[in-house]
């Protein structure tokens, strides 16, 4: 007898194949779109940069702090909700004497993200897909009462 077909062993090694590609391709896909997320992040607190930059040097040649509802105020797409999933819970930026501007977003939970925490905010060009931090921080609350002369790295 000639029989034709695929033996239940061939047939389970196929499946058992498919389903460790599949396993390897949606672990790349969670860490690439861990990766957009981080970057999208990076993306709204340039732009708040640039919206206090823009107020500063069109409107208010003497402000050196704004908060998030002023950054959102000057914004066309508000800073609303972060790329995690969470919502934007408070922030600022600051200008410093020497020129250099620093960011600081927290959102609603740990797993929202922030970057900068409390009064430390994180310098523009220091901004990259590591300055996102995913656990908790400290509200972005400012207790600067004057300008500072830098912003730290």
């Amino acid at each position: 007898m000639n029989k034709k077909g695929f033996t239940l062993v061939e047939l389970l090694a196929v499946i058992v194949i498919i389903g460790l590609l599949s396993t390897i391709a949606i672990l790349s896909m969670s860490r690439v779109l861990e990766g957009a997320r981080r970057d999208t992040y990076v993306a709204n607190a340039n732009a708040a940069i640039s919206a206090a930059r823009n107020d500063y040097m069109i409107t208010n040649p003497s402000k050196w702090f704004w908060t998030l509802a002023e950054i959102n105020a000057l914004l066309e797409k508000k800073l609303v909700n972060t790329p995690f999933g969470g919502t934007y819970s408070s922030g600022y930026v600051v200008r410093a004497t020497d020129g250099t501007y620093g960011v600081c977003l927290t959102g609603s939970s740990a797993s929202a993200g922030s970057i900068g925490s409390g009064s430390t905010p994180v310098k523009e060009e220091a901004l990259a897909r590591t300055s996102v931090v995913l656990t908790s921080a400290t509200a972005c609350v400012s207790s600067m009462t004057a300008q500072p002369q830098t912003i730290g790295s």
